[in-house]
């Protein structure tokens, strides 16, 4: 884009605001465990854990499959349910799960959520996972601590929430926190097998005969075993990540008169301008020093 003669602060699906841009069958529905902490016109917020298939699962500590290594610096599909927690991803929803390599009940993650004059902090345990339901708030991963008018705000880790975002039908995405990594994840077209569960559950199958058949054996397992052993999702790089969850977003100019603001644009436009003067639910004022907009 060539530069113009006048001044102009602009957001696109980039990085000029620094904002992240470069279904699991098993899961139970979210129960609204924190809406009550929420402003009234806030966003539809929801903190819930997973299904009973998944319990024992969460709770002891992990066989090791791979080493510990591979968890903290891999990054692909084969390690859901190893070091990552799918989240899941119906539509209407946005989720971010937490999840613990260690199955450390006390584990958690701290995210912080901007919207409509106000933003708060939520704590995710492991085996938990954070949803939204309402478009026009920006989620800002692992904030700092302190009041976001002392400790600053960090772009990089924002992620807008659009009425595209969360009512599309197809590429739906959704983000894993973990020890170590954070998993950009897309939710995959077609599941399928993890087969470093297969040699886990079958350890004297022999796969390397060519007669074995993965997919009977997959078949065979019971339902917690079976859910382990499906691969849901497909980690994906934050720049895909951002044009996946901001595509509605592109081109949006924030204070240009020649470009007309609909939709998506607006909400967002909202939510940042609201942003310099934003309170805490407590009433503690964001005050004027976020470095929010490019220069």
């Amino acid at each position: 884009m060539k530069p113009r003669t006048k001044t102009k602060k602009i957001l696109s699906a980039g990085l000029t605001l620094g904002i992240l841009c470069s279904g699991a069958t098993f899961i139970a529905p979210a129960q609204e465990a924190a809406a009550q902490l929420t402003p009234s016109r806030g966003a539809k917020i929801f903190l819930a854990g997973f299904e009973n298939v998944y319990d024992k699962f969460l709770k002891a500590p992990f066989e090791k499959v791979l080493m510990e290594s591979d968890a903290k610096n891999g990054y692909n599909g084969d390690l859901e349910n190893i070091a990552y927690k799918a989240p899941t991803f119906n539509k209407g929803e946005f989720s971010i799960s937490v999840f613990d390599y260690y199955k450390d009940q006390n584990f958690s993650k701290k995210i912080r959520v901007h919207q409509s004059g106000w933003y708060k902090d939520y704590t995710i345990k492991h085996g938990e996972q954070f949803t939204i339901k309402q478009s026009g708030a920006i989620i800002e991963l692992d904030p700092k601590d302190g009041d976001p008018k002392d400790v600053g705000y960090d772009p990089s880790k924002g992620i807008l929430i659009t009425d595209d975002l969360l009512t599309r039908d197809k590429d739906r995405v959704g983000i894993a926190l973990t020890n170590w990594q954070t998993f950009y994840l897309k939710q995959a077209d077609q599941t399928s097998i993890n087969f470093l569960f297969l040699l886990k559950f079958y350890p004297k199958v022999n796969f390397g005969n060519f007669s074995t058949d993965e997919k009977e054996l997959y078949n065979q397992l019971d339902p917690v075993k079976k859910a382990m052993a499906t691969v849901t999702t497909e980690p994906i790089d934050t720049n895909s990540f951002g044009q996946l969850a901001h595509r509605s977003l592109e081109n949006f100019r924030l204070g240009d008169p020649d470009t007309y603001l609909h939709g998506d644009q607006v909400l967002i436009a909202n939510t940042i301008s609201q942003m310099k003067s934003a309170r805490n639910v407590d009433g503690s004022s964001l005050g004027e020093s976020r470095e929010l907009f490019a220069k």
